[in-house]
């Protein structure tokens, strides 16, 4: 302000004050005091914004898991052969498939505000198989001997053995085993079925008796039982005499596998006749023969009824007949029967 201003300011005080406050208005102008600072700005740009979702900001909260498990089934069971001798080998087998089965872990993620988000991760599927336990077979309905012991079976799934009586026997072959989800035991079977028989009795060869016996001699022959033991036990019933049983009780061995069993009486055909003063005269006998591979175990029996049929043919008795015939049956576990024959003339 100019020194005439303020000497003319001097003579007027109102003058003075007004111009002093305009002075003061300026100054504060041009110091910024009446515009926005720098400060006052950066303190406006730091007043609190909402917060905006970070949508990284992603986690696991939880963890699902869904498992269907895998299973055991057995396929092609068989036992070979389907039928044959007992004493003689027997085997059995099946065959195990597994399928397969999955666990799927499905996760649910949130974020830091606990809200749910999208970008989990994907879906994790596992493939998994049943475990197996254990595996075993099991014989019934026959008694069997695994390398000569007695048992009832065995552990696997192919089973060999030896029946050692006849009749259906049933292989049962079982596993057990966990499908993977859980420890829970599952039990996974199946069956098949044999039969052991008895050996076959057959006739190979009859023969009518001459000279001083009457009757014939007949072969008993038994497939798959070479070495076997044979014994009898006859109960005669005679037409033209008494009757009495006879007994071998002791055992014998088979030659091969066939006996010779000798049908006769101890007399000639016409003394016979003479002695019960007759033209004709019947013998029948009820033959049970017992058959087995050790000579004190009989595994199978056979009944024969044998006939010897003595007929005259004058009343001299000087010429005549003799038939003498076998009809044979198996008692226990045997295949077919037979008759069999033989002609004695005089």
């Amino acid at each position: 302000m100019s020194k005439k201003v303020l000497n003319y300011a001097g003579q007027r005080p109102m003058l003075l004050a007004i111009l002093v406050m305009a002075t003061l208005a300026l100054g504060l102008l041009f110091s910024g005091w009446l515009t926005p600072t720098s400060a006052k700005a950066q303190h406006a740009m730091a007043s609190p914004q909402p917060k905006k979702e970070n949508t990284n900001d992603c986690f696991t909260a939880n963890a699902t898991t869904t498992c269907s498990g895998g299973a055991v089934i057995f396929t092609n069971t068989t036992a070979t052969p389907l039928t044959n001798c007992l004493y003689t080998g027997f085997s059995a087998s099946t065959t195990e498939i597994k399928s397969s089965g999955s666990s799927i872990i499905t996760y649910t993620c949130t974020n830091s505000s606990g809200q749910t988000c999208t970008n989990c991760s994907p879906p994790q599927t596992n493939e998994i198989w049943p475990n197996m336990i254990a595996q075993s077979w099991e014989v019934s309905g026959v008694s069997i001997t695994v390398n000569g012991v007695n048992t009832t079976g065995g552990s696997g799934l192919f089973a060999s053995f030896t029946p050692t009586s006849c009749g259906l026997g049933t292989v049962t072959f079982y596993e057990t085993w966990q499908d993977g989800c859980s420890t829970n035991i599952n039990t996974t079977s199946v069956a098949t079925n044999f039969y052991a028989r008895c050996p076959v009795m057959t006739v190979s060869s009859a023969t009518a008796a001459s000279g001083n016996k009457t009757g014939g001699y007949f072969q008993y022959c038994y497939d798959s039982a070479a070495g076997w033991y044979w014994s009898e036990n006859v109960v005669f019933n005679f037409e033209c005499g008494a009757g009495q049983t006879i007994t071998s009780p002791t055992p014998k061995v088979m030659n091969g596998a066939c006996v010779t069993d000798e049908i006769t009486t101890g007399a000639a055909p016409d003394v016979i006749l003479a002695l019960n003063n007759s033209t004709s005269c019947t013998e029948t006998r009820n033959q049970t023969i017992f058959v087995g591979p050790y000579p004190n175990q009989t595994v199978c029996s056979y009944i024969n009824n044998q006939t010897i049929a003595i007929l005259a043919t004058d009343s001299t008795l000087a010429h005549g007949a003799v038939v003498t015939s076998v009809d044979g049956r198996s008692i226990n576990c045997g295949d077919g029967s037979f008759t069999s024959a033989a002609i004695q003339r005089w």
